[in-house]
């Protein structure tokens, strides 16, 4: 029996070199070329077992939602950045208008790498602004900020012309008319310092508000309070009358600031319920 066998050439690129020849048997090339075979299949197989290769397109899916939200999470960062600054500002603006301290990290304004650090910062500024808030409202309460009384402002602050000189002159308060027993109320927290009677101003209350603002009320028909009694804003203090130097029933309010006389205009904002 004549054994097949299989030959191959070695070609060499230079030409001086020798062609090499290996001759191999049919059946040893069958075989080897089969256990070749087999070996493929069975690393396919395996593969296969260790690699879900249908979960492909779900993992595709998977990364293009990631991309998504990562886009989301870099708006929201930007977003944090934009409010943190804005917070800075008006921050700095209550801080700087009430002279209020603020921890140096906050101060510092550097940059931040991370939704955390953002976070905890704004958090930070959160409470200050609502400290500082919270101050400020405690304190406007002793702040005169409303009209002592509904009425029409008839006399202003600065030169008034005086009905019984018949001249001009200086006043340190504003004139407000109003039906004679209307309501006269204090426009912030504060301590009736004076109660009494004056050829000017009549019947009149003087009210001092934290040490830096005073308030007198004038020309009243009545007074409903006394030296030393504490008050609220909005409480009744007496009635409109027209005591003292008026032709008609009015309320004379002066508002004085570290004892000097201020526009009173400039401090009203608003009426209590």
């Amino acid at each position: 029996m004549v054994k097949r066998k299989i030959k191959f050439f070695i070609v060499p690129h230079h030409p001086e070199e020798k062609t090499k020849a290996f001759r191999f048997p049919v059946l040893f090339f069958l075989l080897l070329l089969l256990g070749i075979v087999i070996a493929a299949s069975i690393f396919l197989k395996n593969l296969s077992y260790y690699v879900d290769v249908t979960t492909i397109p779900e993992m595709e899916e998977d990364n293009r939602l990631l991309k998504e939200k990562l886009l989301v999470f870099k708006s929201r960062v930007d977003s944090l950045n934009n409010e943190l600054e804005s917070l800075k500002k008006k921050q700095k603006g209550i801080l700087k208008k009430y002279k209020f301290s603020v921890p140096e990290k906050i101060e510092a304004g550097t940059e931040h790498m991370d939704v955390d650090s953002l976070l905890v910062e704004a958090g930070m500024t959160e409470q200050i602004l609502k400290k500082a808030l919270e101050i400020v409202r405690e304190k406007g309460k002793n702040i005169p900020s409303i009209i002592p009384v509904g009425g029409i402002i008839v006399k202003k602050f600065g030169k008034s012309w005086d009905l019984y000189t018949e001249r001009w002159k200086k006043s340190n308060g504003i004139g407000i008319a109003a039906p004679e027993g209307t309501e006269v109320v204090a426009t912030a927290n504060g301590i009736v310092s004076k109660t009494g009677k004056d050829l000017y101003l009549g019947n009149f209350v003087e009210i001092t508000h934290n040490k830096k603002y005073k308030t007198i009320y004038g020309h009243l028909k009545s007074i409903d309070v006394k030296g030393g009694q504490r008050v609220v804003r909005g409480e009744k203090i007496g009635e409109v009358g027209r005591t003292g130097r008026t032709p008609f029933p009015m309320l004379y309010y002066e508002v004085d600031v570290d004892g000097v006389p201020e526009n009173p205009e400039n401090f009203i904002q608003g009426r209590t319920e």
